[in-house]
């Protein structure tokens, strides 16, 4: 067992939890996901380069639309180079964001 598992046990004060199954790093990536407020699916990737697996998976999200770590681990696996942002730094208008996520004009 990892010895993250009792550190975010502690920290989500779950009283009693238990190991289902243990898996590796290399067993998650390529799956696929659904993005929590689009319509669209997701893909895991590890991010070996840049990731610190210390302290968690070693998979984060990444937006290859927003930074130079990120931009090169999208175009390693095609990813398409993503940013719904205008030039004010608002979520630009993009049909699979939901109106709520978007920036108001003051």
């Amino acid at each position: 067992m990892s010895p993250l598992v009792p550190a975010v046990a502690g920290k989500c004060q779950w009283q009693t939890w238990q190991t289902v199954r243990a898996v590796l790093g290399g067993e998650l990536a390529g799956l696929e996901y659904q993005h929590p407020f689009c319509a669209r699916t997701g893909r895991l990737y590890a991010g070996d380069a840049f990731v610190e697996s210390s302290t968690g998976t070693g998979f984060v999200h990444i937006a290859p639309g927003h930074g130079l770590e990120d931009y090169n681990l999208g175009r390693q696996n095609g990813l398409p180079i993503y940013s719904p942002i205008d030039d004010d730094g608002c979520f630009a208008y993009t049909d699979d964001l939901p109106a709520n996520n978007k920036c108001r004009r003051r």
